[in-house]
């Protein structure tokens, strides 16, 4: 995320990341996230791989902006930060600045949000699946990438922007209910990465 005195702009992974935090921006209702109200969203993991993000955040940073990174770390969050190395060299962007997630964001919930999600979906889309917690568990044991083994489960080809869009909506809700006990570290909310992507944010 990048922006002039109080704005920045977010490399995040992809078009359905983008759209999840799109909605969260709009949707959360806690002046703790407000940081995030002129935040430009930025997607496409290609920028970050093929180097195209040196020169995008160069330009940003003679505009007197500021740029924090959020990508998925695809099961090595290690391997992934050291794919940054040469912007912390340039001194482009500072490790505080980045959040890596485990695996992908979706991972990154609570099985019962996704749960949650998930039945959302089939809702919207009417479509004649059912699916139950359990089930979802064991997709998520499964790693790797939740959308497409959620697709094969459901046989059906679920939309990863919509999907997430949903996502976002419950996240914006969770962020905003639950915003203290997020914040402390109390469990639940110290177990489950999203949440400490919530932190990271407010605290940006």
């Amino acid at each position: 995320w990048t922006g002039r005195v109080g704005q920045r702009a977010e490399q995040v992974e992809g078009r359905g990341d983008a759209e999840l935090f799109r909605v969260f921006r709009r949707a959360v209702r806690v002046s703790n996230y407000d940081n995030l109200k002129n935040i430009d969203l930025i997607y496409g993991k290609d920028n970050t791989k093929k180097g195209r993000i040196d020169l995008m955040i160069k330009n940003k940073i003679q505009r007197g902006e500021r740029t924090i990174i959020i990508l998925d770390g695809d099961g090595s969050k290690k391997r992934t930060r050291q794919s940054l190395g040469k912007l912390f060299k340039q001194k482009l962007i500072k490790k505080k600045d980045v959040f890596i997630f485990k695996y992908n964001i979706e991972l990154a919930f609570p099985p019962e949000i996704l749960f949650s999600a998930i039945k959302k979906y089939i809702c919207y889309f009417k479509l004649r699946k059912n699916i139950s917690l359990k089930q979802v568990s064991k997709i998520i044991a499964q790693k790797g990438d939740f959308i497409k083994n959620c697709s094969r489960a459901l046989e059906t080809n679920i939309d990863k922007v919509v999907f997430d869009r949903m996502l976002g909506y419950i996240l914006a809700y969770e962020g905003y209910k639950n915003f203290r006990e997020i914040m402390e570290k109390k469990p639940p909310y110290n177990k489950y990465e999203i949440y400490r992507f919530l932190e990271f944010i407010a605290k940006r």
